[in-house]
């Protein structure tokens, strides 16, 4: 359930005073989405941190940092900023960096978009997402699927590269008949590829409607629509299989670690049985 902080019965209820985004119709916002290394802890920000969020959510977070400036935070480590300048910077990072440590982010799976006030009515394409109305239920979902969209390339990435790590290991079993893969490295590759499916369904709930979709006709086609353009249901589709191919090769080279553990244990066992044949040998003469 989705809680306001305003006086509003929910997050999809815009009453007269909410704050809105301060730019004319026209005008074209830069809005960037910023990925984190880890989790964002929403309750520990909600509780230590001012000015508190206008809308509160299991996942995603909004607050205004200055008249028409909006934080969004999303639990899964994503944060969007509306507008991306230097001011919003400064203050996004003296936001989290006391919650996050150092060396927090990873810009490489960053993502930008161009957002336009349209008082002809929400539109999404490839030069920018128009919005019929800059309120806190479309600054809320259009980051939301923005956030999904970057954390999933993060997962993306994360499995790509478990995938490269196997791919060695693999060839060595095809062409010597085993691996040199250890038990450690191993536990790595098993758990980036039981975490994958996780992290893309349920941490980023990426089928997973907002609450404002299913309040509003208009939000709800909003998000669907951002869904299409970014590709979200697509991505998630490749990412599945991707992961299956991952845990295919991570069985291959469980059962390769277990064949050589239970080889190294009988040749244990062999040289046991020779040494004590020649300390009987040598006892007897």
């Amino acid at each position: 359930m989705i809680e306001a902080t305003m006086q509003e019965p929910d997050a999809t209820t815009q009453v007269p005073d909410a704050p809105t985004l301060a730019a004319p119709a026209g005008h074209h916002i830069q809005v960037s989405a910023w990925c984190f290394r880890q989790p964002i802890d929403l309750r520990q920000l909600r509780a230590q941190t001012e000015p508190p969020p206008l809308v509160r959510g299991p996942d995603l977070d909004v607050r205004e940092l200055g008249e028409g400036r909006f934080l969004a935070l999303a639990r899964f480590g994503i944060a969007v900023l509306w507008p991306d300048d230097a001011e919003m910077r400064a203050e996004t990072e003296r936001t989290l960096a006391p919650h996050l440590g150092a060396d927090h982010r990873c810009p490489a799976h960053d993502e930008e978009i161009t957002v336009v006030l349209d008082p002809d009515g929400d539109r999404v394409t490839d030069d920018a997402i128009g919005l019929r109305r800059g309120d806190l239920p479309r600054i809320r979902v259009v980051s939301l699927a923005l956030a999904q969209s970057v954390g999933l390339d993060r997962i993306e990435a994360e499995v790509e590269a478990a995938l490269a790590t196997t791919e060695p290991f693999i060839r060595e079993v095809r062409t010597r008949g085993r691996s040199g893969i250890g038990a450690r490295r191993l536990l790595q590759l098993i758990g980036t590829a039981m975490s994958a499916r996780q992290q893309a369904l349920v941490d980023l709930a990426i089928l997973d409607l907002p609450e404002e979709a299913w309040e509003s006709p208009e939000i709800d086609a909003l998000f669907h629509s951002l869904g299409e353009h970014l590709d979200l249901r697509e991505r998630v589709r490749v990412l599945e299989r991707k992961a299956e191919i991952l845990a295919d090769n991570v069985t291959l080279l469980r059962e390769d670690l277990a064949v050589r553990q239970s080889l190294r244990v009988e040749w244990v066992i062999v040289a046991l049985i020779l040494i004590e044949i020649v300390l009987s040998l040598v006892t007897a003469h």
